[in-house]
């Protein structure tokens, strides 16, 4: 009955009965291990479970990336976790200009286009948290050094200018600004 007590310390379902000399231990070892079976299986879809919700509640849908509040609670943590370490953070922001316009010319669903691309774009290049602050905004940043930064800044730059640039050969305008920040 010690594989009881450690099923209970550890709840690791897992565990089996060993086989007994006695035909009735044995059934009734295969009835326990048995319900053991069912119950590791119901707790590892509880696990999975937990997980979709938490990825649903964490990430923003039209993008798959951090959601506003996600991101919040990544930037917190990294700012607690710098200031540990004593070490610096890169931040920055980035903000389509005119993307009321352009949603309203080009429809939402183009504007929806661009929206995806930017946060693949920082998605791709930016080895860091990245996220979704709402509308046309996002936010990423990392612990590290500040010419690794500015290097992920000038590669993002340059890719949204070559959408633009796509863009506006399809009769489209868009601006892209970025702002960024260390500590």
């Amino acid at each position: 009955m010690n594989v009881f007590k450690d099923i209970k310390a550890t709840q690791d379902y897992s565990k089996r009965l060993p086989k007994s000399n006695s035909v009735e231990m044995n059934q009734l070892s295969d009835e326990i291990n048995g319900l053991l079976t069912h119950i590791e299986d119901e707790n590892i879809q509880e696990k999975e479970r937990q997980r979709h919700l938490r990825e649903l509640a964490e990430c923003d849908p039209l993008t798959g990336i951090n959601n506003k509040k996600a991101i919040e609670q990544k930037m917190l943590a990294m700012v607690q976790s710098a200031t540990d370490k004593k070490v610096r953070i890169s931040v920055g922001f980035l903000d389509i200009d005119d993307f009321k316009d352009y949603n309203t010319n080009y429809g939402h669903q183009e504007g929806d286009n661009v929206i995806k691309f930017v946060a693949n774009t920082l998605k791709e290049n930016f080895k860091g948290e990245v996220g979704r602050n709402g509308g046309d905004e996002f936010v990423f940043g990392y612990e590290g050094r500040e010419a690794v930064a500015n290097s992920s800044i000038s590669v993002l730059a340059a890719s949204c200018q070559k959408q633009k640039k796509r863009s506006e050969a399809y009769g489209r305008k868009g601006h892209y600004r970025k702002n960024s920040g260390r500590s």
